[in-house]
């Protein structure tokens, strides 16, 4: 008789909900989203959803979008960086969740 090793819930989630992968993946992302991209552009936008290697990112006004469209390669590349299945930025302009803005620094 052979003994199992016993796996991590979170090794074994994501192939029993398929939906569960991306969703881990977003929260990753949202927690370190102000290290990845710097205080100034956390304080106006926010990761709302992962699809097909597409991050979706709220933009709170219209200038903050045109500047983090301009420079969408150089964030998706920081992100990918760090999550390999980012693979563009989508940026929309959406007003950011309440009470979620970071502290000015």
């Amino acid at each position: 008789m052979s003994l199992r090793v016993p796996r991590p819930l979170a090794d074994i989630l994501p192939s029993a909900v398929p939906d569960l992968r991306d969703r881990l993946v977003e929260e990753r992302i949202r927690r370190a989203w102000s290290e990845i991209v710097g205080p100034d552009v956390a304080r106006r936008s926010r990761p709302l959803r992962l699809a097909h290697g597409c991050l979706e990112v709220a933009v709170d006004n219209s200038p903050w979008l045109s500047e983090l469209t301009l420079r969408a390669s150089e964030l998706a590349a920081r992100v990918a960086a760090r999550f390999e299945g980012v693979r563009s930025l989508r940026f929309v302009l959406a007003p950011l969740p309440p009470g979620e803005r970071p502290a000015r620094a």
